[in-house]
């Protein structure tokens, strides 16, 4: 809902995608807790399962991950990821989506799905190679190869490395607006962006 409204909002020129707390994102809980599992669901999970029992299990426009991955995949407007901690799993996966990365110096990557045999999420199969090369996806899907951030600015997936800590975020920020804050009428700056991003999108997307 939320790159919906930034999509149809003329005053949203990018939007930066980010995380809360140490992590960026931790991703899926594949052991489970057993001590946890009588604990009342927080209102967030209450919320997820509601979106979840209004799927169909033979239409796909009713899946909530695929309209989240759709809205990514067709968001016009640049999109900034400061990735603010470690990115796992499909928190990493979802940094294929990002046109612009920004990445604090305590930040790990890692796709550990062939240590579970889990299907690597959101086609970074296909993305994954695109964006560092079959070399370092390899290593990456198939032997589960935690990455530096400076081992993915080596291999193209990131823009900078930024410092870890309150500052992080209000870098990137200052980056965006610096980037952003061009002459001329706002809406001429929305056309301008939407179609040089659509001719950097490879055919693929």
């Amino acid at each position: 809902a939320a790159f919906e409204e930034a999509e149809q909002d003329g005053f949203v020129l990018a939007v930066v995608l980010t995380g809360d707390g140490r992590f960026f994102c931790s991703g899926a809980d594949v052991a489970g807790n057993e001590e946890s599992y009588d604990r009342p669901d927080p209102p967030r999970v209450q919320e997820i399962k509601k979106v979840l029992l209004r799927q169909d299990d033979y239409d796909s426009n009713t899946w909530s991950d695929v309209n989240m991955y759709d809205a990514w995949i067709n968001f016009s407007k640049p999109l900034i990821i400061a990735v603010n901690g470690p990115a796992v799993g499909e928190g990493f996966t979802t940094l294929m989506m990002g046109d612009i990365i920004y990445v604090s110096d305590s930040a790990y990557f890692w796709a550990p799905f062939a240590r579970f045999g889990v299907v690597p999420e959101i086609t970074s199969t296909v993305t994954l190679p695109q964006r560092v090369g079959m070399a370092v996806a390899a290593e990456m899907l198939l032997m589960s190869k935690k990455k530096t951030p400076e081992e993915m600015l080596r291999a193209g997936l990131i823009n900078e490395v930024l410092p870890a800590g309150d500052g992080f975020l209000p870098a990137v920020k200052e980056r965006m607006k610096s980037g952003l804050n061009l002459a001329g009428d706002p809406s001429v700056r929305l056309k301008a962006l939407r179609l040089f991003k659509s001719m950097l999108k490879t055919k693929e997307w």
